[in-house]
């Protein structure tokens, strides 16, 4: 760590892993999206609308049944990494936690507010949870690639999202007025 006596948090070293962590997760949860189309045999600019409004949690689960029900032949190598993604990834205490750390740890605060309030905290040494971002990362590229995911693929698939937005939101031709 370049200054022994910063918080951990603050540090270049942690700060990486976070961005590696989030990076990764924003690419899983476009994965994510392609993938519920695949399953769902939809076209791109369909699956985008479906899922659009979808918080992540939804559309895993979604996407999870969707691979449990297919009767496609990598469905185990589908759905390990994928449930690791889902299950031991802390991405919501993650994205949404407070962070709160000392010089050498750093730790997630998840605030419970269903049901009764309850706070858990969530800490790691740099060491930890750059294995933990690293691993999140492998994870995701192991279910990128049995997806049989693509770069060009991938690539068209955002593509449609983007021209999604480019239909007119005004009417063809000039309104009339009524006198």
């Amino acid at each position: 760590m370049s200054n022994p006596k910063q918080r951990l948090g603050l540090s270049p070293e942690f700060n990486m892993f976070l961005g590696m962590f989030h990076g990764t997760f924003a690419s899983l949860n476009l994965t994510t999206d392609f993938a519920i189309g695949k399953f769902l045999n939809l076209e791109a600019a369909p699956t985008h609308l479906l899922t659009s409004g979808m918080m992540f949690g939804p559309k895993a689960r979604l996407l999870a049944d969707l691979i449990s029900r297919s009767d496609d032949p990598k469905k185990p190598q589908l759905l390990a990494p994928f449930n690791r993604l889902r299950g031991d990834s802390k991405r919501d205490v993650i994205a949404h936690g407070y962070v709160w750390s000392d010089a050498h740890t750093v730790r997630f605060i998840q605030r419970i507010t269903s049901g009764e309030y309850t706070v858990r905290s969530h800490s790691f040494t740099l060491k930890e949870f750059a294995e933990h971002a690293i691993r999140f990362a492998t994870d995701a590229a192991e279910f990128y690639t049995v997806l049989g995911a693509t770069q060009e693929v991938m690539d068209a698939f955002g593509n449609a999202a983007l021209s999604l937005d480019r239909k007119s939101k005004t009417s063809p031709q000039k309104p009339q007025d009524k006198a």
